[in-house]
């Protein structure tokens, strides 16, 4: 600044000083009112999803403290997560009341699926046990006895919960690489805005006895 006002004459200070001024102050007030436009959008598009939450946190409560799957992966829990354009990805999790075991399930919009995201230790183990046992006794069967039917309804009914599985856990290694989860570090209270994808993730507590989370993540 001293070097541009000693090159500078007294009339050109005279005449371009104001003009100065008034850029500066300008641009300041031009980055002060982006700034608050912008607060006031993330506030908004925040309330927006806050109220989108409520009917969705309240079949997530009742499903994670009753062990309930069912309400979860049905037609009418698509369409509730389907409704919302801007919800990409939703991952419920928590401790059902009576036993407090693992409760979880995903939401995808891409792949317009809901799946079970949480499973037994012992899962895989035992439904390839029991696949393991049918097989065997249809294989010790003659044709056209009498059990074969209804062993073959259970070997379909196992080799489907299997394919579940597999298909299950294949997606969630799929979207947590595409929605990784924010960091206690980078969460401002209950959300977190990333500013490279333009996602807006909410985290909200569940309501059930044992506890849970809903992890929402949203076009914004």
């Amino acid at each position: 600044m001293t070097n541009l006002r000693n090159k500078l004459t007294i009339s050109q200070l005279i005449t371009f000083g104001p003009i100065l001024v008034v850029l500066a102050l300008s641009l300041v007030l031009g980055v002060s009112r982006y700034q608050s436009e912008y607060d006031s959008a993330i506030n908004h598009e925040l309330q927006q999803t806050r109220t989108m939450a409520l009917p969705i946190l309240s079949l997530v409560d009742r499903s994670i403290g009753g062990d309930n799957y069912a309400n979860m992966l049905g037609d009418e829990a698509l369409a509730l997560f389907s409704a919302y354009d801007k919800l990409l990805y939703l991952k419920a999790e928590g401790k059902t009341d009576v036993a407090g075991n693992d409760y979880g399930v995903i939401y995808d919009r891409p792949d317009k699926h809901v799946i079970r995201a949480t499973y037994p230790a012992n899962y895989l183990a035992e439904i390839e046990s029991k696949i393991s046992k049918v097989q065997e006794r249809l294989a010790s069967l003659p044709e056209g006895h009498r059990l074969r039917p209804k062993l073959e309804k259970m070997l379909a009914k196992n080799k489907a919960l299997l394919d579940e599985y597999t298909t299950s856990k294949r997606h969630l290694q799929e979207e947590l690489a595409l929605y990784p989860k924010p960091s206690s570090a980078q969460l401002e209270g209950d959300h977190f805005l990333n500013r490279e994808t333009w996602q807006l993730h909410l985290l909200v507590p569940t309501g059930n006895k044992n506890g849970g989370e809903m992890w929402m993540v949203m076009d914004a």
